[in-house]
């Protein structure tokens, strides 16, 4: 069912039931399919590899979060990059150790549909500890 543009009521105008039908009834029903939209969200945990491209094709907005591994003071460097082309160049998080202690660091970003992101090693080695992402609307 499509939305109905709401009618111009009229001063004096008698109201028909197919009149409301479309107005209340039918617009109701479509915004409310609309709204149940919001709350379908899949989570996809599939096993994602470090300095790899990847684009969200699901149509939806998808929110990812990848806990990155910098080992002890190798000034090991890695960084999230996002783009609507490929590769992606945009730097929207940066990862850096030198602090002589082994760090776990969670990021998470925002992809748009249609858009490309990686996260890259820049410098030294790092290490993809968890990946999650789910795909909202």
């Amino acid at each position: 069912m499509a939305w109905g543009a709401p009618r111009t009521w009229v001063v004096g105008e008698l109201v028909t039931a197919a009149m409301m039908n479309q107005d209340v009834r039918d617009n109701s029903i479509y915004l409310k399919a609309e709204v149940d939209k919001l709350y379908t969200v899949s989570r996809d945990d599939t096993a994602n590899a470090k300095d790899t491209i990847y684009q969200n094709v699901s149509g939806k907005i998808r929110i990812v979060t990848v806990t990155v591994g910098l080992r002890v003071a190798n000034d090991d460097q890695g960084e999230i990059l996002l783009e609507n082309v490929t590769p992606p160049t945009v730097i929207v998080a940066q990862m850096h150790s030198d602090t002589g202690h082994t760090l776990e660091m969670p990021v998470t970003f925002v992809v748009p549909a249609g858009w490309y992101y990686e996260c890259e090693t820049v410098n030294g080695v790092i290490s993809i500890i968890d990946w999650h992402e789910w795909d909202l609307f």
